[in-house]
């Protein structure tokens, strides 16, 4: 019965270890990973509306919402608007035949002219403002200022400006 018993237990212990070392060889390939990050914008703008102008200087403001790609560098332009005045070289309200001119600026200072140079330039005089992708939304404020000591008839002012995003 011993001897049956050893006899078993060695051909259990073969058995396994037969099953665990079978193999005729072994094959390895490799795949390539890849993904396609775009370096890509997107832009949103708010509306511009000045409070009630009666002969004196008013201000106001608006925001551009620009997203792009992490580390992407990208300048934001404003263009001259649909009644720009090359003499002056202000940005105008028109109502009919009749202008309010104003002017758009970078900064709460007024000092910065929030143009198009170097690109469409239809904004000569003033200049895009640079910024660098984080992947999230960045909020930036548009600073206006429509002049004093103009004398108009009453009515409603419109303009329209062009914002790009240029990267």
């Amino acid at each position: 019965m011993k001897k049956v018993m050893g006899l078993l237990l060695a051909l259990t212990t073969l058995s396994l270890a037969s099953q665990q070392l079978v193999h005729a060889g072994s094959v390895s390939t490799s795949f390539p990973v890849t993904v396609s990050v775009s370096e890509a914008c997107t832009v949103a703008a708010t509306g511009f509306a000045f409070p009630a102008y009666s002969g004196v200087g008013v201000d106001s403001t608006s925001t551009i919402d620009i997203t792009c790609a992490s580390n992407l560098p990208y300048q934001i332009t404003l263009n001259g608007g649909n009644n720009f005045n090359s003499g002056t070289g202000h940005r105008r309200m028109a109502s009919g035949a009749t202008f309010l001119e104003y002017q758009l600026y970078q900064q709460n200072g007024f000092q910065t002219v929030w143009g198009d140079s170097g690109f469409q330039g239809t904004m000569p005089n003033g200049t895009p403002k640079a910024g660098t992708g984080t992947g999230a939304s960045q909020q930036h404020t548009v600073f206006g200022h429509l002049y004093a000591n103009q004398v108009v008839p009453g009515g409603t002012y419109t303009d329209t400006v062009l914002v790009t995003v240029n990267f």
